[in-house]
């Protein structure tokens, strides 16, 4: 895999870090059900469930760029194309619910910024694919 590809996935695994802390902040958990559902699965309590779903993100995000995006092999192929979708759904749930709240919700500025560089680093993985 090319370096340039490797740090624009850098870069969205970033953005996807600072997209948690705004969802952490705004609390998120509390005024989505999807995200309380998922958290509920993890803890209880849904700030620590929340935590510890968003931190794990961020360590395989750290762990795929560090270890497993060394070669473009199947693995690397399938974290990027992983990371691809997530990115999309997350940044088209984010301007959608939204948009059907008639408000800002929590996590939406970062959101595009996810969306944004995602797609920079899909096009990118095509041209070296």
């Amino acid at each position: 895999m090319d370096q340039k590809t490797k740090k624009l996935f850098l870069i969205v695994v970033l953005c996807q870090a600072c997209h948690s802390l705004e969802e952490f902040t705004g609390r998120l958990w509390e005024s989505f059900p999807p995200a309380e559902a998922l958290c509920d699965l993890i803890s209880d309590d849904h700030e620590t469930g929340f935590l510890i779903i968003n931190i794990g993100i961020l360590l395989f995000g750290l762990a795929a760029y560090l270890f497993f995006l060394k070669k473009n092999n199947s693995l690397s192929n399938f974290i990027i194309w992983f990371w691809v979708f997530i990115g999309f759904v997350n940044g088209i749930g984010h301007l959608v619910w939204s948009i059907l709240q008639k408000e800002y919700t929590p996590g939406l500025a970062t959101s595009q910024a996810v969306f944004l560089t995602t797609i920079l680093l899909l096009i990118k993985f095509r041209e070296t694919d």
